[in-house]
């Protein structure tokens, strides 16, 4: 077995040296990687996040629109209903028996003073 020479000795520690970085450059690469990935996944996440919200506004917007349609209606089925209700046909009938009746009171309460 021959001696190792100081020069043989710092070429075999540097090879080893060689061998130790090549592994941490591979696994920096790894770690590259896999941050590039997560990367990916965050931007592709937030914009889905973002057409979801995008979204979510769009149909909140349309809902009250829709809503204030639906109360826009309400409102004018309100009315015709009302008109309808009270109408001069409803009040017609009620409206001349009162008359004739008044009248008839009156013209009975006028003849009782005038008798009296």
């Amino acid at each position: 077995m021959t001696a190792e020479t100081p020069d043989a000795l710092s070429w075999t520690q540097l090879l080893d040296r060689a061998a130790e970085l090549t592994a941490q450059l591979a696994a920096l690469q790894e770690r590259l990687a896999h941050l590039r990935t997560c990367d990916e996944t965050r931007e592709q996440l937030q914009a889905e996040a973002e057409h979801w919200q995008e979204d979510l506004q769009r149909d909140r917007r349309e809902s009250q629109t829709r809503l204030q349609e639906i109360q826009s209606q309400i409102e004018a089925l309100d009315v015709e209903m009302e008109s309808r209700l009270f109408s001069w046909q409803s009040f017609r009938q009620p409206f001349w028996v009162v008359v004739r009746f008044g009248g008839v009171g009156f013209l009975l309460g006028w003849w009782l003073r005038g008798n009296a």
